[in-house]
């Protein structure tokens, strides 16, 4: 979300707020129906809204709305962001700086649910004791479909799996929203509702996409996050898709809808289908993309219309824009013409609106509420910054680790080099508040430990710049070394919000400082650290026999530098993940455009597909692979009958069609967390019939001591059976014999076969 231009909320309305104090609106007005705390939030916001005139519905329809001064109801900032930490409403400066932990994509490859709620609910205690008067409806969690590597955004995800998105979206809800029966501790608010995952031509986008990839793949952490998590917010996406209705028909793209404009499901399915009561907020500047360049709609009537129409509540954009400025919306409520329809539009609109301040306890007594009384207490407190150190370690991947080179004794002499030896900032990614409490290198956090270390960063080396990365300075630190530590990867200048990447290679000179490197180290280890949020193709690095040991360490957070020596020196035992998303080659590009949405492959055409579910290429690394420090062995059962029997018209998320037992067991020397993951594996025929592959069904993150025994129960819904008639029948006329696999860090796996009939 970026605008492109500057919208100031009047400072001494903030200002007279304070910054842990919202006025409630029912002080002077007790008698007054919207006030009863006896009816509904619902009942109380129509009562509310039929008391406005239409010249104060017109200015509150946007992400900074005015407020009533003559109801006493304070102007209210909708945006804040809370992608990996909560940050101020609308940038405004918080009093004290606030927990970053890792971007979302090592989040999500910690394959820890637990740890999914525990971020959540550390960023909305941060949020209330921050800012409990104006910050309470964040925009977070990002849980599109991280499809292809060079998407900018993807680093905000937590992968391309929609198993472990799901999961992500259901726990980050519970954690920010709370489990309180009347209010919410802030509202958490799933974007970018729907098929969004492109930077490139971004606002005029148009996904063309299949049913079936929609109902199997983009839509399904958005359905999770609704039915099982209650979000209580949507964002609908700058782009389109050829997917639902919208009040104009077809779109001039392809027949694509624009996504604030799609009423097929914004209002049918999110709405309707799902049971989602919460408010929509489009896009920065996507209902003004309506009308251009989506070209949906013909004026300002048409896009109101097709926007409210829809099942939009605000707009995250301009009070004096041509489409949807406070003098429009005025316009259109007094005209003759228009009133009868935009109207009522808007009266729906803004119970949904007042309804959520209702639940964030705006006006209510604080009395009543379980966080009015946060402050500044709750924000950077030392077990908010050991989660995110912790978080950070769990996400972390070991790639290669030949001669069991790491966990390396921190008694031995460093080098640390390379573009991201001494990154700070370059750490954190996407979206975070302009200061962090603290922000630890690489460089710092392995000489806290490892006392005769040296880093040496060459002069204007940089991710992506010509210049050598690999100086006289360089390669004196690592030949004086015992063990060199290589830096590398990409930053904000290479993937962000509006800048996707057009090669996954790894870019400047760093390939050649690897090279470098491990010439000078002579045979000595050399470790290299990815930092990144997406896949880079890293073949040369991967098969040098003098490279022993590589990880991945995402965008790690406030506390990188100091997670990364964790790690490399294995102190402590919960480390180490898988990865949330597939390493393809760099040929994968010329092979699939970025524009292309399809998840299944062509042979036709040569289109491999896309994710671990249908990619049919062999990747660099695949999705849910990790190494780990001990080893593991399992054995998998599904309890009960072998013989399954689904309904075919009911594959819902609420109904389970199965268990799998699995018992898990350390049989190595050292204590460690192990990620088991339980996939499911259709007949041949189904898959050519549109089934995918493999699906990630379940997983589990459990930490175990060496020698010790779990057994875990793994529940399956019967949602992740969904793939299309055609592919059922298809199963169920090659006889319907399935396959499970458990996939763990020592390369075994154990097969199960069990049957499905599909009822018709």
């Amino acid at each position: 979300m970026k605008l492109t231009v500057l919208f100031l909320l009047p400072l001494v309305t903030y200002g007279s707020v304070g910054v842990n104090k919202y006025p409630n609106p029912c002080d002077n007005f007790q008698d007054a129906p919207w006030c009863n705390l006896d009816s509904s939030f619902v009942d109380r916001a129509k009562s509310l809204v039929a008391n406005l005139t239409v010249e104060e519905k017109s200015k509150l329809m946007h992400m900074m709305g005015e407020g009533v001064p003559r109801l006493d109801i304070a102007a209210y900032i909708w945006w804040s962001e809370a992608l990996h930490g909560a940050i101020s409403p609308f940038q405004q400066p918080m009093q004290k700086p606030g927990t970053c932990w890792p971007e979302p994509i090592g989040v999500g490859s910690s394959f820890n649910s637990s740890l999914f709620y525990d971020l959540g609910d550390l960023t909305s205690t941060e949020a209330r004791g921050g800012q409990n008067g104006m910050g309470r409806t964040y925009w977070a969690p990002n849980v599109n479909t991280f499809r292809d590597p060079r998407w900018g955004r993807g680093q905000e995800t937590p992968g391309e799996d929609p198993t472990l998105s799901s999961s992500y979206a259901i726990n980050f809800v519970k954690g920010m929203q709370g489990s309180d029966a009347s209010y919410l501790k802030v509202s958490a608010c799933l974007k970018h509702f729907a098929a969004y995952s492109q930077e490139t031509g971004r606002i005029g986008e148009a996904a063309v996409v299949t049913e079936q990839d929609m109902e199997d793949t983009y839509l399904v952490p958005f359905e999770a996050g609704i039915v099982n998590g209650s979000a209580s917010g949507i964002m609908c996406s700058y782009n389109a898709e050829t997917y639902g209705y919208g009040l104009y028909g077809k779109g001039s793209q392809n027949g694509a809808i624009p996504s604030c404009a799609n009423k097929g499901l914004l209002t049918d399915l999110a709405r309707t289908k799902w049971g989602f009561n919460g408010y929509v907020t489009s896009d920065c500047g996507a209902a003004d993309y309506i009308h251009g360049p989506h070209n949906y709609t013909q004026n300002a009537f048409e896009t109101v219309n097709a926007v409210l129409g829809a099942g939009v509540d605000t707009d995250c954009g301009g009070t004096n824009t041509s489409l949807w400025g406070d003098y429009v919306l005025l316009d259109l409520m007094q005209n003759k013409s228009t009133a009868g329809v935009i109207l009522p539009l808007m009266n729906t609109a803004l119970t949904r609106l007042f309804t959520m301040r209702m639940r964030l306890g705006h006006f209510d007594p604080p009395s009543k509420q379980p966080w009015a009384s946060y402050g500044l207490e709750h924000v950077d407190t030392p077990a908010n910054r050991a989660l995110a150190q912790d978080a950070a370690v769990q996400g972390f991947v070991l790639l290669k680790n030949d001669h069991e080179t790491l966990p390396i004794s921190p008694t031995m002499s460093f080098a640390v080099v390379g573009p991201h030896a001494k990154a700070t900032v370059a750490m954190l990614g996407n979206y975070h508040e302009r200061a962090t409490p603290i922000l630890i290198s690489p460089c710092d956090g392995i000489t806290n430990i490892a006392k005769n270390t040296t880093c040496e960063v060459a002069v204007n080396c940089t991710v992506a710049g010509n210049t050598t990365c690999f100086d006289s300075k360089t390669e004196a630190a690592v030949k004086s070394a015992d063990a060199v530590v290589v830096v590398i990867g990409i930053d904000g200048s290479q993937e962000a919000e509006g800048k996707d990447r057009k090669s996954i290679l790894l870019p400047g000179t760093q390939d050649e400082l690897v090279s470098s490197v491990v010439k000078a180290a002579n045979g000595k280890p050399v470790i290299v650290l990815i930092i990144s949020g997406s896949a880079l193709d890293v073949s040369n690095i991967q098969a040098n026999p003098g490279v022993q040991s590589i990880a991945w360490v995402g965008y790690p957070g406030q506390a990188g530098g100091a997670a990364i020596a964790q790690a490399i020196f294995g102190q402590g035992t919960r480390m180490w993940g898988k990865l949330p998303m597939t390493w393809y080659k760099e040929e994968f590009c010329s092979e699939a455009n970025l524009s292309d949405y399809r998840m299944r492959p062509d042979k036709q055409t040569g289109y491999p597909g896309r994710t671990h579910r249908f990619y049919t290429g062999t990747p660099l690394y695949p999705f849910g692979y990790g190494l780990s420090y001990t080893k593991f062995q399992s054995k998998l059962h599904l309890e009960g009958s072998s013989y399954l029997s689904l309904p075919s018209n009911d594959l819902s998320m609420q109904h389970n069609a199965g268990t799998f037992k699995v018992t898990i067991e350390n049989i190595g020397s050292r204590s460690g967390d192990e990620v088991v993951l339980l996939f499911l594996l259709p007949p041949a025929e189904a898959v050519a019939a549109g089934a995918p592959k493999q699906h990630l069904a379940a997983f589990q993150r459990v930490s175990l001591r060496a020698g010790e025994v779990q057994e875990l129960e793994l529940l399956i819904p019967r949602s992740h059976f969904r793939m299309g008639k055609a592919a059922m029948n298809a199963s169920n006329n090659a006889g319907g014999t399935w396959k499970a696999r458990v996939d763990i860090a020592s390369s075994l796996e154990t097969l199960v076969d069990f049957k499905i009939n599909f009822e018709m």
